[in-house]
């Protein structure tokens, strides 16, 4: 991460350089928040038994 803070730096300025930093390190917050949400969602989904229709419709034959 230090090398695309300096390259930014170079290319567009320390304004933006400061700018990437912040955005960077809110992106390494959210991101396991999200990646959390996301396991906690899976297990309800399994727990509830999501995507799984268990009620199979009989059908006899016919003479």
């Amino acid at each position: 991460m230090a090398a695309l803070s300096e390259i930014t730096a170079l290319v567009f300025g320390e304004q933006a350089r400061a700018w990437s930093k912040r955005l960077l390190s809110a992106y390494e917050l959210v991101v396991p928040m999200l990646e959390s949400k996301k396991e906690v969602e899976q297990v309800k989904g399994r727990e509830e038994g999501a995507g799984w229709n268990l009620q199979m419709p009989v059908h006899y034959p016919t003479f």
